[in-house]
């Protein structure tokens, strides 16, 4: 390999770690807010709701780096194949983990109103559902790390589960709303913000496919294979 060739491959791959280290800084921000804004609920607590809120704009100006990064490096490198994959795939993750910081943000927003009203009790799948959703958007982080197929095929089919959890506190709380219509305010706010954490599995499960489009070239988690270009 000529020293020009060899100057040109060693560039390109230093753009995409740096790349890749704007997502996983982006990620550990998310991951934080997503944290707090979960405990707030828990712990009927609204101490860090406003810090979550003021939290995401430093969320969007890595969402903005990350598109900046990814213009320069497609219009300056023109990668093609694996490379231009792991490019395109970095600012959709990007995107997703905007989204998931975006919607710890509106149930922080709501923690603020539900605090102010007496702790909605018995809501028996809470933890596992708050958990369950936390670990599979950390397992997809991982998986994109380590450009694992398998981790990433393992998030994906945790889907179902986080929509069953979703459905069976959705159900617990519409019982207490039926049985108590004083708790109306708060069970409608804790309901939304509910949602937003199942839409957060919806979010993991999108990385899950950009990683299997990484290493594939097929969003389809049923049909890709591990092969590499």
């Amino acid at each position: 390999m000529s020293d020009e060739r060899e100057h040109i491959v060693r560039s390109f791959s230093e753009d995409l770690n740096q790349l890749k280290n704007l997502i996983l800084k982006m990620a550990g921000l998310v991951e934080n807010q997503l944290q707090l804004s979960l405990n707030s609920i828990i712990e009927h607590s609204s101490k860090d709701c406003n810090k979550i809120i003021k939290g995401d704009n430093a969320i969007d100006k890595l969402h903005i780096e990350v598109q900046n990064s990814v213009e320069r490096i497609i219009t300056l490198r023109q990668p093609i194949s694996l490379d231009l994959r792991n490019v395109l795939a970095a600012m959709q993750i990007a995107k997703e983990l905007e989204r998931v910081g975006d919607l710890a943000v509106n149930s922080a927003r709501r923690a603020l109103i539900i605090t102010q009203h007496a702790k909605i009790e018995n809501l028996y799948d809470l933890d596992e559902y708050f958990t369950t959703t936390k670990n599979v958007l950390r397992e997809a982080l991982d998986a994109y790390v380590k450009n694992d197929l398998e981790l990433a095929r393992q998030v994906w089919n945790k889907d179902d589960l986080i929509d069953e959890l979703y459905a069976k506190l959705f159900k617990q709380l519409l019982d207490q709303m039926n049985n108590d219509k004083k708790i109306a305010v708060p069970a409608i706010h804790l309901s939304f913000a509910l949602k937003n954490i199942e839409r957060i599995g919806d979010h993991a499960t999108n990385i899950a496919e950009d990683i299997s489009f990484i290493l594939t070239a097929d969003r389809n988690m049923h049909m890709s294979e591990h092969k590499k270009d």
